[in-house]
């Protein structure tokens, strides 16, 4: 390497990786050579009150795989604040749990991802007047843009529809809902994930999560 190429970590804080055209693509099902290689590693984004904890717990019967769930209500419990009053150490406790966990197993669904996790943090620091707080919403997208590429072989996407009843941990607040649920597919799309929206009642996603993953070839040596 020439003495003069200096890198000083100033890049991910100042530009988008994921806006530029890049040579690597999503590992989504494409780079298994068959559809047995691929390792059930599943994604389910929403906003809260969408169903993600119900589905996640109904394919990790079916599958027989871990479900992530309620990584939120644990930093909660633990006197982290959630929602529009989370600030910087809250959003990465919960990266760290959502990492940790998704190290932990070489298969799993989680309901909530990395995705759903870029979202907020855009929400809360993405336009803000802090330099601090920007250039760290920036560099968090995208080191969740680089994770992403392997952290996951199937999305879904559960699309807002009714803001959920009060239970002292999700918000009720519809236009933030709205707001999170538009964030959350602008990185889906940005990121270049291929994802599967599931927009019916809670039995219908799940078959259609199942017949998606069949029509993969998915699910072929799997005893279910």
């Amino acid at each position: 390497m020439d003495d003069d190429v200096l890198t000083d970590g100033s890049a991910v804080f100042n530009y988008r990786s994921y806006m530029n055209p890049r040579e690597s693509k999503i590992k989504s099902l494409w780079p298994w050579a068959e559809p047995e290689d691929v390792p059930l590693r599943i994604s389910i984004s929403g906003v809260a009150g969408t169903g993600k904890r119900k589905l996640a717990k109904s394919l990790s019967r079916k599958l027989d795989i871990p479900a992530i769930s309620g990584i939120p209500r644990t930093v909660g419990d633990m006197g982290g604040l959630l929602n529009k009053r989370a600030d910087l150490s809250d959003e990465f406790m919960i990266f760290m749990a959502q990492f940790w966990e998704q190290q932990e197993y070489s298969e799993y669904v989680s309901a909530g991802s990395l995705i759903d996790l870029v979202a907020h943090i855009d929400y809360l620091f993405g336009q803000s007047t802090d330099l601090k707080n920007k250039s760290a919403a920036h560099a968090a997208a995208n080191v969740i843009n680089m994770i992403a590429s392997n952290a996951y072989t199937v999305y879904f996407y559960l699309p807002f529809r009714n803001k959920p009843k009060p239970d002292g941990v999700r918000s009720v607040d519809e236009k933030y809902l709205r707001e999170i649920d538009r964030l959350t597919r602008f990185y889906l799309d940005a990121f270049d994930i291929d994802y599967f929206p599931l927009d019916g009642t809670h039995s219908e996603n799940s078959e259609l999560a199942m017949s998606y993953m069949e029509d993969f070839s998915l699910l072929d040596d799997r005893d279910l």
